[in-house]
């Protein structure tokens, strides 16, 4: 039998669901959930439960909806399962996320996400793995995609980015990624995009990579925060050597600060950069565009070796539980850094409402944006 949340924690999963969890791992694609927003809630409305506490306080099962241009209408469900980690009791809690989900786009996708704390937060393990059937649009690759030609392909695949963190000082941890797919992209067009432009990675791809990662966070909150700076820096290298159908090269860096002008208001900056080298399969050309990055850009709409994009955005509540946000991005992809152009940036902008489900500052975010096109978003928690 398990738990099912109720109140805020309730209502937040229910709306809870923010397609982009390989996204914020490495930008790589729209495929998963910040489900980490939803597990707090969820795990703060249980540990909180009437004493004395039992094994069932440490279980919630929860509905999902959501919607974004790339999936539409979506309805799944997620268990957590929260524990103390070997040598953490007193310090922040570990938890097992489960989670499924079907869309009107024909998507499915089956998740786990580990987030295990030990030795008083000194290691953690993180990171998610998913099995997903997962119809996609290509636009091509470059700068200026013509919205209107596409392929439509699926892919059906395990990837996995599970990853090992050692806290050195203070905010700063240090360790090892790694990074696992193995599947088949199929049912695309002979005559397409995909096969026009010699994508490599068609059909059948295994890719294996490992690197270092890098962090800092001295953030004041994970949901909205008003001060501190946030910095994450992955390196993974792919080869043959390791069972790769290609060998390549991936650079992130994810670079974020936080300014508190006035109450709770909150102005929010962010910075990417996405560098990749070798042969680089189509499915791992750094992209811009989805729920997180330039909203309004249907994700991978732009794509290529390298991508760079810079965004702000305004958070400002205004009465009772609500809140309006105002935001704008710039960005470019480009083949090679010699063509970085700031000429040719790629805008979004756009607002939006925000309802809060706690006074953690967890945000059922509904947000319209016009980039390529004009879009529509509804899912829980901030974009950056």
């Amino acid at each position: 039998m398990v738990r099912w949340a109720a109140g805020a924690a309730a209502l937040g999963a229910l709306f809870g669901f923010d397609v982009g969890a390989a996204e914020a791992a490495e930008g790589t694609r729209t495929a998963t959930i910040a489900a980490t927003t939803t597990a707090t809630v969820a795990s703060t409305a249980t540990a909180t439960a009437a004493e004395p506490r039992s094994w069932l306080d440490d279980w919630v099962a929860i509905p999902i909806v959501f919607y974004t241009p790339e999936t539409r209408l979506g309805l799944g469900g997620m268990i957590i399962y929260s524990f103390d980690g070997p040598e953490n009791q007193g310090a922040r809690r570990s938890n097992l996320q489960f989670r499924g989900f079907y869309t009107m786009e024909k998507q499915i996708s089956f998740y786990l996400e580990p987030n295990v704390w030990m030795f008083g937060d000194f290691v953690g393990i993180t990171g998610w793995m998913e099995w997903r059937k997962y119809p996609f649009k290509f636009y091509g690759v470059g700068n200026d995609p013509d919205l209107d030609v596409l392929d439509d392909y699926t892919e059906q695949v395990f990837e996995a980015i599970p990853q090992v963190t050692f806290r050195l000082h203070g905010p700063l941890r240090a360790g090892v990624n790694a990074h696992i797919l193995t599947g088949e992209f199929k049912s695309y067009p002979a005559d397409g995009l995909l096969v026009g432009t010699g994508a490599v990675g068609l059909g059948d791809l295994t890719a294996v990579g490992f690197g270092p990662t890098l962090g800092w966070d001295t953030r004041d909150s994970n949901f909205w925060p008003k001060a501190g700076s946030l910095v994450s820096l992955d390196l993974t290298v792919f080869n043959t050597a390791f069972g790769s159908d290609y060998s390549f090269t991936r650079f992130s860096a994810d670079l974020r600060t936080y300014f508190n002008p006035w109450r709770d208001h909150a102005l929010a900056l962010q910075g990417l950069l996405r560098l990749s080298d070798g042969t680089v399969p189509f499915f791992f050309y750094p992209d811009l565009g989805g729920v997180r990055t330039l909203r309004g850009w249907y994700k991978g709409s732009l794509r290529d070796q390298h991508s760079y994009a810079l965004q702000a955005e305004y958070r400002a509540p205004i009465w009772w539980r609500f809140g309006l946000v105002a935001f704008a991005g710039v960005g470019q992809v480009v083949p090679n850094l010699k063509d970085i152009d700031p000429t040719k940036l790629r805008g979004s902008v756009g607002g939006g409402i925000r309802f809060r489900l706690n006074d953690e500052g967890v945000n059922i975010r509904v947000d319209f944006a016009y980039g390529g096109q004009f879009e529509f978003y509804f899912q829980v928690g901030e974009a950056f």
